[in-house]
C-alpha cells in the first residue's frame, strides 16, 4: 500500500540509504525496503508537535518524543531498538487512554517486526521471518479486537 502524491512541507525529509543490504526507496509519502514492504509512516511531525505542545500532559509530551525516536531508529535500521521503543509507546499511550497513540504505535511496531522479518528473510533464515510474521499477525487479532469493540 503506497499513499500517491508528494510528501506534505511539514513531513520530515531525511536521506535514503541502504539498511543490512537492502537498498531504501522513495514512494510517495511511504519510506520503503526493496520489495515493497512500507517502512515508516512518517508521523514524525505529528508527534515531533505533540512533544511541544504545552497544552499536553507530561506522560503524551514525552511519549510523543519517545514515538519520534522510534521512527527515526526503524528508519536507521535500529530495528531492535525500535522494537523496543515501539512496545513502550503502545504501553504508554495505553495507559494514557489515548487510542490514537495506541493505533499508531502498533503501526510502528508492526512495521519493525516486518521490517526485522525482511532482515531474517534476506539472511536466509526463512524461519525467524515467519515466526516474526506470525508474532505480528497473532499480535493485530489481539489489538483487532480492542479496537472493533
Amino acid at each position: 500500500l503506497s499513499i500517491p502524491g508528494p510528501p506534505p512541507k511539514s513531513c520530515h525529509q531525511r536521506p535514503f540509504g541502504t539498511m543490512a543490504g537492502i537498498s531504501k526507496v522513495s514512494s510517495g509519502r511511504d519510506t520503503m525496503f526493496a520489495g515493497n514492504h512500507i517502512v515508516t509512516d512518517h508521523f514524525l511531525s505529528l508527534y515531533a508537535k505533540l512533544a511541544e505542545d504545552a497544552s499536553a500532559s507530561k506522560q503524551i509530551r514525552e511519549v510523543a518524543a519517545l514515538f519520534c525516536t522510534g521512527e527515526l531508529q526503524l528508519e536507521d535500521g535500529d530495528l531492535d531498538e525500535a522494537m523496543g521503543v515501539a512496545e513502550e509507546c503502545v504501553a504508554t499511550f495505553r495507559a494514557e487512554k489515548d487510542a490514537a497513540g495506541v493505533r499508531n504505535s502498533l503501526r510502528l511496531l508492526f512495521h519493525v517486526m516486518r521490517a526485522k522479518a525482511d532482515e531474517a528473510r534476506n539472511r536466509g533464515d526463512r524461519k525467524e521471518a515467519r515466526e516474526l510474521l506470525e508474532q505480528a499477525e497473532s499480535l493485530a487479532d489481539e489489538e483487532f479486537v480492542t479496537f472493533r469493540d
